[in-house]
């Protein structure tokens, strides 16, 4: 997080205006969390009280943690005098600045325990600035659960928390792509993800400073690396993975993992009990048009797995073979949607930081 200190703070330090404690506050748990922090053009030489910060031997920590360059850089909330009174976009008093800056940043996932294994996964292999799991034990971020549908009322309960004020939101939502082929825009939720609808998740992450990430690939079962299946073929069933691993990079970024190409097959066909390949939708059928009928039958279901496919299958997530090169295998081919997302939603979560 980049945090701008404003000359009106630095000036007033130690007045009845701006306390010294919250500024040693602000501070402290800015160097604890590394976030960086400027005062642009001003010098604390300039600060009234700076004798008093001398002889209390303070002088020293604030100016170590503090960068005083000349010119403003891009920064992430502004502190000032009068910060009070801003209500939406991040400017705040110097005490609402030490609320902010202490607060817990919030990732919101359809399902916070099994798609969390996932994000502490390329956390882990892609992070390189942060200890993920660190942070989590230090509740200084937090997953929680949004259920997909519901992330309207998780920001509202967040919202609840803060006096009603969007400036101190930091979440991030993820949702699955939800994409059955490439521009895919019939599909049940696509109207929620789009910010010109005023009644969709997007536009009320945006009005209420809130990231809304839209993953590339259906769902995040579709990033798991093919090794892990041809690795846990007992698990998975012999005659599914052979029929999976068939599948063109592209076809595996949007065959649904958990009920195979009978999610996809309209309602009315399916209390006929008709699930050719022919009744899938024809955007569904041009994408996968070279699927033999052998591996279409395979591939009608999902995985067979003991037990709940929304809780056993986030746990191959740490399947020893799970690494780096697999992962950006699976993200990266040629018709990728965008080869780089994994370090793009590390991004995301760092923003967050």
């Amino acid at each position: 997080m980049n945090i701008e200190i404003d000359k009106s703070i630095i000036t007033a330090l130690g007045t009845e205006n701006v306390s010294i404690d919250d500024f040693l506050f602000l501070t402290i748990i800015a160097k604890r969390r590394n976030y960086t922090v400027t005062a642009p053009g001003v010098s604390l030489k300039e600060v009234e009280n700076y004798d008093l910060l001398t002889n209390l031997g303070l002088s020293y920590l604030i100016n170590s943690a503090y960068n005083m360059q000349p010119t403003p850089h891009n920064s992430d909330c502004l502190v000032m005098v009068g910060g009070e009174s801003e209500l939406e976009d991040k400017i705040f008093s110097l005490h609402e600045a030490c609320d902010y800056v202490n607060s817990t940043a919030v990732i919101l996932l359809e399902n916070d325990l099994n798609d969390g294994r996932f994000i502490r996964v390329i956390e882990k292999i892609f992070e390189t600035q942060y200890d993920f799991e660190d942070l989590l034990r230090n509740n200084i971020i937090d997953i929680r659960h949004s259920g997909g549908t519901d992330i309207k009322n998780r920001i509202l309960f967040l919202l609840s928390k803060c006096n009603q004020s969007p400036k101190y939101l930091r979440a991030l939502a993820i949702v699955d792509g939800d994409s059955r082929y490439p521009n895919d825009t019939t599909f049940e939720n696509y109207p929620k993800q789009q910010e010109t609808n005023e009644n969709s998740d997007a536009y009320y992450c945006k009005k209420n400073g809130v990231s809304y990430y839209v993953l590339k690939k259906r769902s995040l079962e579709n990033y798991m690396p093919d090794e892990v299946y041809d690795n846990n073929r007992d698990k998975f069933g012999e005659d599914w993975v052979n029929a999976y691993l068939t599948l063109s990079p592209q076809q595996k970024d949007y065959y649904y993992i958990a009920e195979g190409f009978y999610k996809d097959i309209p309602k009315a066909n399916k209390e006929k009990g008709e699930l050719e390949f022919d009744k899938l939708p024809q955007g569904v059928q041009t994408l996968f048009h070279d699927v033999s009928e052998g591996n279409y039958q395979h591939l009608l279901h999902g995985p067979n797995l003991h037990g709940s496919f929304k809780s056993e299958f986030p746990k191959f997530f740490n399947d020893p073979h799970m690494c780096k090169t697999a992962l950006q295998n699976r993200v990266n081919h040629p018709h990728s949607a965008d080869p780089d997302e994994l370090i793009h939603i590390v991004e995301e979560i760092r923003q967050l930081l």
